[in-house]
């Protein structure tokens, strides 16, 4: 499958109940419409309170467990049609999720668009996000 979604977060690194932004576009713009938008997104480093650090998640563990809810990314949006994607501030096609991660660690955000018609699935390169703690 060729990779033709653009992921970008408005920061890579956020604390804990802040705002972020996660935009995603077409690289090469064409006319498509949207059934629906399906984000994986897995914990990849946890936080330690004892240490005060980031640690490595076994990466054998970390994909055998979606964590959307601890990212507070949405799992999928469904449109109530296949719609085509929507004009971005930055003029790019595509979607932007503004959400607030609440969970410390380190996660990798994965988006498939499932196309409106057929079984088409336009795939991307996935982005990392590290969310620190918030201050105590």
């Amino acid at each position: 499958m060729t990779i033709l979604i653009t992921l970008e977060l408005s920061t890579s690194q956020v604390v804990a109940g802040k705002n972020v932004t996660l935009t995603e576009s077409l690289m090469i713009p064409k006319p498509i419409e949207v059934k629906e938008v399906v984000h994986r997104v897995y914990r990849i480093g946890k936080y330690s309170d004892r240490t005060g650090q980031f640690e490595q998640i076994d990466l054998s563990i970390a994909h055998d467990t979606l964590i959307t809810l601890d990212s507070g990314v949405p799992w999928f949006v469904v449109f109530g049609k296949p719609s085509p994607p929507k004009k971005l501030e930055n003029g790019a096609m595509g979607f932007a999720f503004p959400f607030q991660p609440e969970k410390p660690g380190i996660y990798i955000i994965y988006s498939d668009w499932k196309l409106g018609h057929g079984r088409d699935v336009l795939r991307c390169v996935p982005v990392i996000l590290t969310v620190k703690p918030a201050k105590q």
